[in-house]
């Protein structure tokens, strides 16, 4: 009797989705797309990173990486590169850039006394935007 039953409750779990049953390959695919994903993003990050650099001589500045100096003076910096549904998340922000196609966002960072708007735009003409 209490074999049939645990036959029984092993079964129900299976039907129910608990114990793999038909979730296997869909979960498969699941993890195969979120790392195809994660490599187009990384690439995507690593573009632009590289053009931001080109134009704005990126470099380390009072403890923050990815810096770059105004020609009016003033400093900012790269705080991030979203991409894909990372970006859909901060594309409302108010120091954020986004790409025309709408699947990137680039934050911008400023330090006291250098104007955001300043630093946004150097970003955006570095970035063709």
């Amino acid at each position: 009797m209490r074999r049939a039953f645990t036959v029984a409750a092993v079964a129900a779990f299976v039907l129910a989705g608990c114990g793999g049953g038909s979730s296997g390959p869909s979960n498969d695919a699941k993890i195969k797309q979120a790392r195809e994903s994660e490599t187009q993003q990384s690439k995507t990050s690593r573009t632009l990173h590289a053009k931001l650099d080109s134009a704005l001589d990126l470099h380390y500045y009072a403890g923050v990486e990815d810096s770059y100096d105004l020609p009016e003076g003033g400093t900012c910096d790269i705080d991030d590169i979203y991409s894909g549904d990372e970006a859909q998340v901060y594309k409302n922000d108010s120091n954020a850039l986004v790409s025309p196609d709408g699947k990137t966002v680039v934050e911008i960072g400023f330090f006291e006394g250098t104007p955001t708007s300043s630093c946004m735009a150097a970003a955006k003409d570095a970035l063709g935007w």
